[in-house]
């Protein structure tokens, strides 16, 4: 009887240690108890959510919920993948002691894999009390792209340059670059805003208005890695100032977390048209060869772009010499306008009239595109009879008959006195 009751003696004392490891495994309640009792919790991590390819700093939290002190803590952080521990990162933490009903912080620098699969992941950790155990535990990193990544993959406007009172449709195309869905996505032309440069409360309109549909457009969500496209379809104001436009559009959109986002993208739309341009001989005071006279040639801008830095050359010929400088500088001509050049030559040769008179220009539209135009312009001299004019010899003559026959009466009546009086 008494050896019996020596042997269950025995086997309790050797079950002993093993209960009271059991006694501190990791607590997921408030109940206190007789033993060292640890509870292991994450206090934080930052950032969180953890990026994949990114590191976060991790703090954990032991607490002793037992009645007795808690001594001789070896805390050791046990990551797999997709979690690493860098080399100079140490995964063991000594705790001399924790008093009953404290704890201790210990912290990380833990690396995520740049592959990591989104979503929750468990990061392993051990821990021994006084020298006995391990005990193990599990706590959830939630992995996701730090930012939800939407990138612009494309922009594009048809046609490329927009005339005053034409349309033009934009396509912007986004894409998802994160590994998790975003939703509720909104894209928004803002064509009254605020400049940073205005006054506050100032707003600046641009010259364009939506047309067929609104300014906002939005798509319910976009899966990982997939394309989507905003069409937008605006109308260039008539008035429309000939230059390139910088659109902002505004884009809101969520994460699985709900989280939102929000970014402002500049959209580039080139309002223009090509120059419509020509050039006359507006006069000259040249009669026929062997003579140097001026020779003015108009250039009229009939377009609805201005053209700037006008520049025309005479260029040489076996019909004249230019006895003037061989260029003429005009410079800026407003729609609707025009301004002339001259020339200074000596006309040497005429064909039936006529002479070639070779010219060459260039300019630049409001947008700076540059334009060099040549040209054969054809002056035509007229006879003063052609152009109605008289060269005044016929009065000469005229007068001189007047005079003539004055003279012949006037001495006859004098002859004839003369006569009666002998």
């Amino acid at each position: 009887m008494r050896r019996g009751i020596i042997f269950a003696i025995v086997l309790i004392m050797l079950f002993l240690p093993a209960v009271h490891a059991a006694e501190f495994n990791t607590s997921s309640t408030n109940i206190e108890s007789n033993f060292p009792d640890l509870y292991i919790s994450i206090l934080k991590y930052e950032p969180f959510p953890a990026g994949p390819g990114e590191y976060f700093d991790l703090w954990m939290q032991v607490e002793n919920k037992g009645l007795i002190n808690a001594k001789n803590v070896e805390f050791s952080l046990q990551p797999r993948y997709p979690f690493f521990l860098d080399s100079n990162e140490d995964a063991n933490r000594s705790i001399s002691e924790i008093l009953s009903h404290s704890g201790a912080v210990v912290h990380y620098k833990v690396r995520v894999d740049e592959n990591a699969v989104e979503g929750d992941n468990l990061l392993d950790y051990s821990y021994k009390l006084d020298g006995r155990g391990p005990v193990g535990g599990q706590v959830n990193i939630h992995i996701q792209t730090l930012k939800a990544i939407l990138s612009v993959e494309d922009v594009k406007t048809a046609p490329q340059t927009v005339g005053p009172g034409e349309e033009v449709n934009i396509t912007i195309t986004v894409k998802n670059n994160a590994e998790s869905y975003l939703k509720y996505l909104t894209a928004s032309m803002q064509l009254l805003y605020a400049p940073q440069s205005s006054a506050a409360g100032a707003l600046t309109e641009l010259p364009f208005t939506p047309i067929g549909s609104g300014n906002e457009k939005s798509v319910y969500q976009i899966a990982p890695g997939e394309k989507t496209d905003f069409n937008f379809r605006l109308i260039a104001n008539p008035d429309s100032e000939i230059r390139p436009y910088k659109i902002p559009i505004s884009i809101n959109y969520f994460d699985e977390l709900g989280k939102n986002y929000s970014r402002i993208e500049l959209v580039g739309i080139i309002v223009g048209s090509t120059p419509d341009v020509y050039s006359i001989i507006d006069s000259t005071d040249l009669t026929g060869t062997g003579k140097s006279g001026e020779i003015k040639i108009k250039f009229v801008n009939k377009g609805t772009s201005p053209i700037k830095f006008l520049n025309v050359r005479l260029k040489d010929s076996d019909d004249y010499k230019i006895v003037s400088s061989y260029q003429a500088y005009i410079g800026k001509i407003d729609s609707d306008d025009y301004d002339t050049a001259s020339f200074r030559v000596y006309l040497k040769h005429l064909k039936k009239g006529k002479a070639e008179i070779p010219i060459g220009y260039d300019f630049m539209d409001g947008n700076n595109n540059r334009y060099s135009i040549d040209e054969n312009l054809t002056l035509e001299i007229y006879s003063p009879s052609e152009l109605g004019k008289s060269n005044g010899s016929g009065w000469l003559i005229f007068f001189a008959i007047v005079i003539i026959a004055a003279v012949y009466f006037g001495y006859r009546r004098w002859f004839k006195k003369r006569k009666k009086k002998q």
